[in-house]
């Protein structure tokens, strides 16, 4: 018996839950196609579509905080320093993907709008939007 609860403890660690949770991401959002979501995709999709999309961009965005929770667990550096994570809201990380498209259509270059995926611009934004106290003093650009 107690084999079986400490495999089950270790099943259950904060890297396999993070592992499980992003497996479940991508076969819950396979149907959306066979490689990751651009912004670009994301920005000309209609209307019906994006409403899909904000599941997948919200999903992706609490992935990075489960990340932020795990590292914080271990001793690791965070991905991005939020205040307050339990304050990060739907609505958030839709104003927050939308700010990092305008932002990539206006760089002159277009790579970035075309290439760049979803889940990079969510990170680069919350990184931009809570940056750690070392990437302040080192003055890190993303």
């Amino acid at each position: 018996m107690k084999k079986t609860s400490v495999a089950l403890a270790e099943l259950m660690s904060p890297t396999v839950c993070t592992y499980l949770v992003a497996l479940m991401t991508s076969v819950i959002f396979a149907p959306l196609g066979a490689t990751e979501l651009t912004i670009r995709a994301y920005d000309s999709a209609p209307l019906a579509k994006k409403s899909e999309y904000r599941g997948y961009v919200t999903g992706v965005a609490s992935a990075f905080g489960w990340v932020n929770a795990h590292n914080e667990n271990r001793g690791l550096p965070a991905l991005f320093c939020a205040p307050d994570q339990s304050r990060l809201s739907s609505k958030f990380y839709q104003n927050l993907i939308e700010e990092e498209i305008a932002a990539a259509k206006a760089d002159p270059d277009l790579t970035v709008y075309e290439q760049r995926t979803v889940s990079h611009s969510i990170l680069i934004g919350l990184k931009r939007r809570f940056p750690c106290p070392y990437f302040r003093a080192v003055n890190a650009t993303y």
